[in-house]
């Protein structure tokens, strides 16, 4: 996970009765934390889970409140390969009701053998239809996003289970390593299971997944009679670097017009803003691998042949694509520039060239 020392996280709040009221002891992390997800075509996902505030009335969305990082898995609708061939701009998005480890079967390795049912019929404390909302029919409340922990059976399986007992659309895995998350795999036993109907599954850490538990447990005891919470998968694809450019450009022309009607949570709303990039964007091919940083920097990895081998240069290179650069170029710009030294010249080794790689190696 990308972590950001500068990361002030503010308290979150949601719309209770026409106010915004803060939520007491809302665990909160120290950093903001990104995964991102990438294959040797150029293809890169964010991988989030999302606390959603909605409108009983209208069903529409009040607020984001949280956002945890996930990793996917090598199998199931979440497998990059899958996204790809989706050719979603948005990428991968479900919502439902979200549903702590059963006390009973904790790692979701209890059998699947009975029919899968409907989310009203296998969790009894659903919301009823009755005050679902207005499209009762495809509420994202009657749809399930079970969590269940890591262990005593393989990650096919567990996703498996929760569609076959649950018919749940999503799983999240909590990991037994507090701070640790990774591609989840399979072995040769789970290979026949590949091509079945797998739910969306998604891995957080040991201590995001209390965080989420406890966070929801929070929120229910905090929200209004007129509003209910949703759990959100979100695999969103990443821009490109060139795309992001263009909507930096776009986004400084339009910023003037952008305005607040009074009833939107302006901190948890910029939790799922695409219209600036998220860093890091990451970059992949089988010769070379990019990661642009906030700040106007980044670095990459870039494959050579020199005298029959194969060697690895790690490279520092700049970039414009968070207008940092061009923000920097402005102040110099306003300045007035004394004749450098031959000293001065000699100690200026970087040339600035937005969004290409340096000749530096290290």
């Amino acid at each position: 996970p990308f972590t950001d020392t500068d990361y002030q996280p503010l308290p979150p709040r949601m719309y209770v009765h026409g106010e915004w009221k803060p939520i007491q002891g809302f665990p909160t992390p120290k950093s903001n934390r990104t995964v991102i997800i990438a294959d040797l075509e150029g293809n890169s996902f964010s991988c989030d889970i999302e606390l959603v505030q909605n409108r009983v009335e209208t069903n529409e969305e009040v607020t984001v409140i949280s956002q945890i990082p996930c990793t996917t898995g090598l199998f199931g609708p979440a497998h990059v390969a899958k996204l790809v061939e989706q050719e979603d701009e948005d990428g991968l998005v479900v919502e439902g009701t979200l549903f702590d480890p059963e006390s009973d079967d904790l790692y979701g390795c209890g059998s699947s053998s009975e029919a899968p049912q409907g989310p009203e019929d296998s969790k009894g404390d659903l919301p009823s239809s009755s005050n679902a909302g207005k499209d009762d029919s495809d509420s994202c409340r009657n749809r399930i996003i079970q969590v269940v922990h890591r262990g005593e059976c393989s990650f096919i399986e567990k996703a498996l289970n929760q569609r076959g007992k649950h018919n749940a659309d999503g799983v999240i895995v909590v990991n037994s390593a507090d701070e640790d998350v990774f591609i989840m795999s399979y072995g040769s036993e789970d290979a026949a299971h590949l091509e079945q109907d797998l739910p969306v599954s998604v891995l957080v850490s040991g201590t995001d997944g209390r965080n989420l538990l406890e966070s929801v447990s929070l929120m229910q005891a905090t929200k209004g009679e007129d509003s209910y919470i949703l759990a959100r998968i979100a695999i969103r694809r990443q821009s490109t670097a060139e795309e992001s450019e263009a909507n930096r450009d776009s986004n400084d022309d339009s910023n003037d017009d952008v305005s607040n009607d009074g009833d939107t949570n302006d901190e948890g709303s910029s939790l799922t803003d695409n219209r600036t990039p998220r860093f890091p964007l990451v970059r992949a091919s089988s010769a070379i691998l990019r990661v642009f940083s906030p700040g106007g920097w980044g670095i990459q990895a870039l494959q050579q042949f020199e005298n029959g081998q194969t060697n690895w240069h790690l490279q520092l290179m700049r970039h414009s694509l968070d207008g940092f650069e061009k923000s920097a170029q402005e102040d110099e710009e306003a300045e007035v520039e004394a004749p450098d030294t031959d000293d001065q010249r000699n100690e200026k080794s970087v040339e600035e060239t937005p969004g290409l790689a340096e000749s530096d190696d290290s």
